[in-house]
């Protein structure tokens, strides 16, 4: 009698999760590529590696056919990806925004020289350093954002988002008050029209803002706004703010996040008591 061979083929517990690494390629001997080598070797795998992961980058992927279906595959299927969106590299942002409309759990790391467009500006983004001490700094911080980001039950980005908007704007009667805030918001939110102002505290004469009435928000839903908004909006409560209500400040120059947060609140039950745009 001839002993069974064992099937050599990974069992589902065996199986390493899949981190894709989404980078600027460069050609074998530039600094694109010295930097994106290093990145993997000193920083990605070290990290990722004892979290359970199997790291590819996009010039280590091979086999038959379409490289870039193989690509695609990988942004749309991988428990994770990590975008190293230093210099901005077309082919890095067009990959970003496959991997943004599946909205799955991504990580993106930049060089501290770079400057993200409006877009992602906001998004979090680990800025390293490309020095010996960068390293040692940048994989704890890379470390910490994974876990978050996988922990995330619904990842938010810029495409989900403007898909969001487009479903609330269907909903909206022509005339109501969301329809002419959305309307005002979308308008100082272009360059054009941005306020030139820094950042705002509660103690400058802050010319936007809306106020909500929270009457009809349940603290959980209104505590869960502000933990996801507080870093770019300012929830104001206090002398000349009705009861029940909270006034919503821009932090900065860019008003998307005053229109996600006042959107939320709308969602969540509240009414637009006053506008000032």
């Amino acid at each position: 009698m001839t002993k069974k061979q064992e099937d050599p083929s990974p069992t589902n517990k065996d199986k390493k999760k899949q981190c894709f690494f989404i980078t600027p390629i460069g050609d074998g001997a530039s600094g694109t590529r010295r930097l994106t080598d290093g990145l993997l070797a000193s920083v990605i795998r070290p990290v990722l590696e004892p979290m359970g992961f199997e790291v590819r980058a996009s010039h280590e992927v091979n086999g038959t056919g379409s490289i870039s279906i193989d690509i695609v595959r990988r942004l749309l299927e991988a428990e994770l990806v990590i975008a190293n969106l230093t210099d901005l590299n077309p082919n890095v942002m067009y990959e970003l925004a496959v991997r943004h409309a599946k909205r799955l759990p991504v990580v993106c790391i930049t060089h501290q020289s770079t400057r993200l467009p409006f877009d992602i500006a906001h998004e979090r983004t680990i800025f390293f350093d490309n020095d010996i001490m960068g390293v040692e700094v940048l994989k704890p911080q890379l470390e910490a954002e994974v876990q978050a980001a996988l922990l995330e039950e619904k990842p938010d980005n810029p495409i989900y988002r403007a898909a969001r908007e487009n479903i609330i704007r269907a909903d909206a009667k022509e005339g109501d008050a969301l329809s002419i805030i959305l309307e005002r918001l979308d308008k100082l939110s272009t360059p054009q029209n941005r306020p030139l102002q820094t950042r705002i505290t509660q103690d400058r004469d802050v010319q936007h803002y809306a106020l909500i009435l929270t009457k009809a928000v349940k603290s959980s839903e209104l505590g869960r706004i502000v933990e996801n908004h507080g870093n770019d909006v300012l929830f104001g409560k206090g002398p000349g703010i009705p009861e029940g209500a909270v006034k919503l400040f821009p932090l900065d120059s860019n008003l998307a996040p005053l229109r996600n947060a006042t959107r939320e609140l709308i969602n969540a039950g509240g009414v637009i008591l006053e506008v000032n745009l």
